[in-house]
């Protein structure tokens, strides 16, 4: 009963740490050690903005979190509905 509870954690904290921009902003050096929400910050200036790079980055970052989600499509409705029941 317990297992899709879990699942759904699970993939919340990947969705969490898969997202996060402050920290690798603050604490990463390094333009090669940037995750990819800082990086595709990056492809905006100061006074334009490159639209077709910024998209298709935007894309890449979101296609594993997309697969993620069709994969465990089913473990993540499961664990939301029976959160709060008693069995």
């Amino acid at each position: 009963m317990s297992k899709p509870a879990l699942a759904t954690l699970g993939i919340f904290t990947f969705l969490g740490s898969w997202n996060r921009f402050i920290g690798p902003l603050v604490f990463l050096d390094s333009l090669d050690k940037y995750t990819l929400p800082v990086g595709i910050a990056l492809f905006q200036g100061q006074y334009s903005m490159e639209y077709g790079i910024t998209l298709a980055a935007c894309l890449v970052c979101t296609l594993p979190v997309v697969i993620i989600f069709i994969i465990f499509q089913k473990h993540i409705i499961k664990g939301i509905a029976l959160t709060g029941l008693k069995g």
